[in-house]
């Protein structure tokens, strides 16, 4: 894959390969970690109505579990996963700020 798009309403979020030569050239050679404990230079958050349903489903399907999904103080339900390359993945709800 070259190139992908997610569309949802105004937001379009691009995926691209880890290496494009013609961009490493211009932004520099992307270094992905060397152990699975050190952390990718990125972390993604997807929110979802039902985070623990979510949650689950991702450690089932090979995410590695980090923090289980948990009410914030700022009025979100937030767990964490890395992904098989090691990237953090945040679970989220929409925000409900306390009353």
């Amino acid at each position: 894959m070259r190139w992908g798009e997610l569309e949802s309403g105004g937001t379009t979020i691009a995926f691209t390969p880890l290496h494009q030569h013609e961009t490493d050239e211009l932004t520099g050679v992307v270094h992905t970690p060397r152990s699975n404990q050190e952390r990718q230079p990125v972390e993604v958050c997807f929110v979802y109505p039902d985070v623990d349903a979510a949650y689950k489903w991702a450690v089932e399907n090979g995410a590695v579990a980090v923090s289980e999904p948990e009410l914030k103080e700022w009025g979100q339900k937030v767990g964490y996963v890395r992904d098989p390359d090691g990237i953090v993945v945040r679970m989220g709800s929409h925000v409900n700020p306390p009353k």
